[in-house]
Order: structure tokens, then sequence, then C-alpha cells
């Protein structure tokens, strides 16, 4: 559901503007959500390059590991 402008008339037909009467209510709904935020590509690879050595990042895009003299 699209939230409407502020001033524009409130959703629930009161007659009232939105900010004045279901603007508040609807900003605490959607901060008590229990969805969690969907991560983007971005955090994935991040966290791999803090968890992974920089030998282990060029070994993984390398292809197989070269054999150990």
């Amino acid at each position: 559901m699209e939230t409407p402008g502020r001033n524009a008339p409130c959703w629930c037909g009161s007659g009232r503007k939105y900010k004045k009467c279901h603007l508040n209510a609807d900003v605490e709904q959607r901060a008590n959500c229990d969805t969690p935020p969907i991560p983007r590509a971005r955090d994935y690879f991040d966290l791999q390059r803090s968890i992974l050595t920089p030998e282990q990042l060029r070994s993984d895009e390398a292809g197989p590991p070269r054999s150990q003299k």
C-alpha cells in the first residue's frame, strides 16, 4: 500500500490531513515490522572480503588450488 503525502486527506476517510490522523501510527507500524531488510549484493561481497585474506581471495578467483612444494 502506498502511503499518502503528509498534507493529503487521510486514507481512513476522516476528512483530516494524513499527518494529523494516521501518520504516527503508520510510522510506528513500519518500525515494528518483523521483516528484516533485504541485504544488498554488495553486503555479501564486503562480508567475504572482511573474512578472507587477500591470498584466499586470489586463489578463489584463479581457479583450482596450486600444488604446494
